[in-house]
């Protein structure tokens, strides 16, 4: 099975943007807290919402663990200047995928990332694939 997705808008990044406050335990001790910023939360929210409106009704999804899949990922920034660095995208994309398209994203055994420019339609393009078991359990390291 092969499928595509596409997500219009700019891709953003969880990575670096996590802030660091403090809250008050009983005893008036102070502990750090991370939070997330609400800008990536509705990030994540409306990639979960896009995928769910393309993948609706189909009893495929979310796919179910250990099913190993591949991935195609192409990010498309508005401008070079405001595309992070290529490792970062891919995680906080991923994770807004776990219990929509897959169970977790531990299941990506195989990942072909790009990254390119079109300042007329910033998007994430996903294109996956169910793999074969035989696949992950060859040995094809020589090939690379």
């Amino acid at each position: 099975m092969q499928i595509e997705l596409v997500f219009p808008g700019k891709p953003i990044s969880k990575d670096n943007r996590a802030e660091i406050g403090w809250v008050f335990a009983a005893g008036h001790r102070r502990r750090p807290v991370i939070r997330i910023p609400e800008k990536y939360v509705l990030w994540e929210a409306k990639i979960k919402i896009r995928a769910l409106e393309q993948i609706a009704r189909d009893a495929r999804f979310p796919i179910k663990s250990p099913i190993p899949v591949e991935v195609w990922i192409r990010f498309f920034y508005p401008y070079w200047p405001s595309a992070p660095d290529l490792h970062n995208s891919p995680k906080s994309f991923c994770d807004a995928l776990n219990r929509v398209v897959w169970e977790d994203d531990s299941q990506i055994w195989n990942s072909h990332l790009v990254k390119r420019v079109d300042a007329e339609n910033p998007r994430i393009e996903l294109r996956l694939r169910i793999m074969d078991r035989k696949e992950i359990e060859t040995n094809d390291a020589a090939s690379c």
